[in-house]
């Protein structure tokens, strides 16, 4: 009967270490996999926010590539405003209504003023350069 109870205790004995070893394991393998977890959460964090950075990046160059347009297209139509305003002024300077044609006498004498004016435009923008 020494026997009977010394095997039975051996048996729970084996049997308590089996179950602790294997919730231990059990334990091991979960905080190994919470840990896992855990660092691949950090690394796709970081990846997140490294693909923010260059989003952000990305907006600010593209923010900054439409301004340098704008200005650009601000300083060309300010150029050719320019050009437009000294093209009329040189135009004011090349001709001059004959005091004849302020106060035309007729109606042709009125079509011979505004002929004489576009052949002095057409000479004008053949002969002009800014």
């Amino acid at each position: 009967m020494k026997l009977v109870l010394q095997m039975t205790l051996a048996l729970v004995l084996a049997f308590s270490l089996l179950t602790l070893s294997g919730w231990a394991l059990t334990a091991f393998l979960v905080h190994q996999g919470a840990k896992a977890i855990t660092e691949t959460l950090e690394i796709s964090q970081q990846e997140a926010e490294h693909a923010r950075q260059i989003a952000e990046r990305r907006r600010l160059q593209i923010e900054a590539q439409k301004l340098a347009q704008a200005r650009a297209q601000r300083q060309e139509q300010a150029r050719k405003a320019a050009a437009e305003s000294a093209k009329r002024a040189a135009w004011s300077r090349y001709y001059q209504d004959s005091p004849e044609c302020l106060n035309p006498r007729s109606e042709r004498h009125a079509v011979e003023c505004v002929n004489r004016k576009m052949r002095a435009r057409d000479q004008f923008n053949q002969q002009y350069r800014p």
